[in-house]
């Protein structure tokens, strides 16, 4: 649980007291919400699922392809979140997975335990000289369902890029702004950046969400409105890490895996052969 502990302390959803449309946007970020789609509301309905409380934040779980990830014998403060990219395989990070432990995957009314696991080969911790984690590559990993779920999966974006000011949702099972664990969010997240490795969202107080612990592993989903009046959507990122000490406060970044990453969407098409990609 070392690993799992250091990365987790930084990376739930923040989702800054209902929204904060008013707040000033991350510096240079220029980005428009998605037709339909803002900070309270339109969050939910991607994944099929209602929302709980008007705003749209706090969704339904029953029949969510997100679904939680525990371990035997620990506490709640090291959940994961993770999606189901078929009936019986779920996409998460690779820091959410211990070797050996019990995983346990639940979302509403259905719970099962994970068969087998499967980490990407370039995963890698990075530290600095005194021994401080700085960053996380090839953050992904794929579980095998003992039993499959009855519940539709999600989608992976690959064909449509994302870019740098466009909007994604983030979705997981992390604290929220009031300190509570475990219930199933979604939140707008301003892209600032992306990389091969990875994509950025810089989180200004107020302004839409930020993921923190127990996140880690969700799904951050894209949105991509075509010039023919279509819509495509899907998976583009998995949460990873966020700056040390910041505790996913105002001027924190976060870095979701990027999985339209070549390397990475391959490594998930020889696991998932049936994971759908847009």
């Amino acid at each position: 649980l070392t690993i799992l502990s250091a990365i987790l302390i930084t990376t739930a959803l923040s989702c800054s007291g209902g929204g904060g449309d008013d707040s000033t946007p991350p510096t240079g970020f220029t980005g428009t919400p998605p037709k339909g789609v803002n900070c309270e509301t339109g969050i939910c309905s991607f994944l099929g699922v209602q929302p709980k409380i008007a705003g749209g934040e706090t969704c339904d779980d029953l029949n969510s392809p997100v679904v939680l990830l525990s371990l035997k014998d620990t506490t709640p403060r090291d959940y994961c979140s993770g999606v189901l990219i078929s009936n019986s395989i779920v996409l998460t990070a690779a820091h959410c997975v211990p070797f050996e432990e019990e995983i346990t995957v639940t979302t509403g009314r259905y719970k099962t335990t994970v068969s087998d696991r499967f980490i990407h080969p370039r995963y890698e911790l990075i530290s600095d000289s005194a021994g401080n984690l700085t960053d996380v590559i090839y953050d992904v990993a794929v579980l095998y369902l003992e039993d499959a779920l009855p519940i539709k999966s999600f989608p992976l974006m690959y064909f449509e890029k994302a870019s740098a000011n466009d909007f994604g949702i983030a979705y997981g099972y992390g604290f929220d702004e009031n300190g509570s664990l475990g219930q199933f969010k979604g939140g707008l997240i301003p892209i600032t950046k992306i990389d091969n490795e990875h994509i950025y969202s810089d989180y200004t107080k107020g302004y839409c969400s930020n993921t923190c612990r127990g996140d880690s592993g969700g799904p951050l989903v894209g949105i991509k409105d075509l010039p023919d009046g279509t819509r495509k959507f899907g998976v583009i990122g998995i949460t990873s890490i966020g700056n040390a000490g910041v505790a996913c406060g105002d001027s924190e970044q976060t870095k979701y895996t990027n999985i339209q990453n070549d390397d990475i969407a391959r490594f998930i098409r020889i696991l998932a052969e049936d994971a759908k990609f847009n």
